[in-house]
Formats: structure tokens, sequence, C-alpha cells
């Protein structure tokens, strides 16, 4: 049992410094393994990748494996589906994930002036991609879900950390208590929206104006199945990716003071 847990301990963390330094060394950088009676690919050549997301993204099923594995928390939503149901998810998602309303730009703004203040104000050195990555939380909570989270201004972070621990549960299918905590979370805030009267608000607010949540509950009244799953897989993919590109961005800038002062004086020019 112990061998198991440090297996999977080791697995968690290392998996990761282990594709990238030793397995992707090779000519072509693009290998197949065989992983727990699995065939995989893994590829950090820009082709390949542009050919697996979007030239041939069709040739390239998830199978059934993913839907298995992820359905309990994200649905039936685009990581967990191949086909009809994928295009049919992908179709209500793009036109959120693809454009900007009139009042995300002051939202963005809002949330990235209580960070900058929260890390100017901070009488000991802070630790960036915490940082970062609650405000990424606190925004796409906000654009896609129509309330912040509030992470970093608060002490207490359930809906961030089960968030976090999710990744647990994915690998290892313990957790159970930290996937209760966030569908809890989410389940209250469907039930809130059902009770809005969304389809009387079109003299107040389009169809285009309407968050996701919003949008999800007037075109799937009745299948909060699918209105999870989506919002989901909207979270998860928005958070972690924005948060480690910002924090990634931010330390390269620091060590480049020369690139910061023109970006500062570009961004001061518009």
């Amino acid at each position: 049992m112990l061998l198991a847990f440090r297996s999977s301990y080791h697995l968690s963390n290392t998996f990761v410094e282990y594709i990238c330094d030793e397995v992707l060394d090779t000519p072509g950088r693009t290998v197949e393994m065989n992983l727990l009676g699995g065939d995989i690919f893994i590829t950090d050549r820009a082709e390949n990748i542009k050919a697996i997301q979007a030239d041939q993204f069709t040739d390239f099923a998830k199978g059934q494996t993913p839907h298995d594995v992820f359905s309990s928390i994200l649905g039936d939503s685009v990581f967990t589906t191949d086909g009809p149901l994928w295009k049919s998810s992908r179709e209500q998602l793009e036109p959120h994930v693809s454009r900007v309303r009139p009042d995300d730009i002051p939202t963005a703004e809002k949330h990235i002036q209580k960070l900058l203040g929260l890390i100017k104000d901070s009488p000991e050195r802070v630790d960036v991609y915490d940082m970062v990555d609650r405000f990424q939380l606190d925004l796409v909570s906000q654009v896609f879900l129509g309330e912040s989270t509030n992470s970093l201004s608060a002490n207490e972070q359930p809906f961030r950390k089960a968030m976090e621990e999710l990744l647990t549960f994915n690998t290892n299918r313990l957790l159970f208590g930290a996937y209760r905590d966030l569908t809890r979370y989410i389940d209250n805030l469907i039930e809130k929206t059902l009770a809005l009267p969304i389809n009387n608000q079109a003299d107040s607010k389009t169809q285009k104006e309407f968050n996701l949540v919003e949008d999800l509950v007037a075109t799937h009244p009745n299948d909060r199945y699918f209105i999870r799953g989506q919002l989901m897989a909207v979270l998860m993919a928005s958070k972690d990716p924005g948060a480690i590109l910002t924090t990634w961005t931010i330390y390269h800038l620091a060590r480049q003071p020369a690139l910061y002062k023109r970006l500062q004086k570009e961004v001061e020019e518009q």
C-alpha cells in the first residue's frame, strides 16, 4: 500500500519533468508510449500539435477511456466526448470563449488592480503564481459564472481548494470530498440562475450579453448534468493555463528590464 502511494506521488509530481527531460529528447520530439495498457502520443512539435488540435482534429478521437474517467466531473463536455456530442458542446461554448463582451474589460481591470495592489502592499515576498492563480479564478468565475469567487480577498478559499484537489482526484480517484465541495458550489449557482426570469430579460439583456451560465440555463433549463459539465470544463480550461502563462510572462519580464520598459512604453502610448 505504501509503495502504491509513493508511486502515485512520484508519478503525479515528476511525470511532466520525465517527459520533457527524457522522453521528448528524441529526433522529431514525438513519441508513442504504452501507458497502463493504452497507447498515447506525446509531442511538443508545433506542426504536430497544430495537426492534432486543428487541421486533423477529427482524426484523433479521445475514445471511451477519458469519458469513463472524467465524466463524473466534466460530464458530456468537449473534454470527454467525440463526434456530434463534441461538436454540439463546442458550438455552445465557442461564442463565450472567442469574444469579449462589453463588461469583460472593466471586469478584468477591476481584478487586475486588486492583484497589483496586493502584490505592491505586501510587507513580505509573495508567491506570484499563487496570487495570479487566485486572480485568474476570480476573473474567469465572474466572466463565465456571473459572480467572482473572491479568492484574492478571502482567507478561506473552498472553491479554489476544491479545484486544485480535483487534479489529484482525477489521478487517484480518491478525493471525493473536494468533488462534493465543487459540485455543490456549481449546483447552487445553477439553481440561483434557474430562478431568474432569464427568458423575460430580452429588453434589458441580449443573448450576446449573457454570461455562460445564463446561456446554458436558457438553452438547457432541464439538463443540470449538461450545464454542470460545460461549466466545469470551461473553468478547468481557463484557470490554470492563464495563470501559468501570466506567471511565466512576469518571470521573464522581471529578468529582462529592457524588454519590460519597452512593453511599458508601448502600453502607455496606446
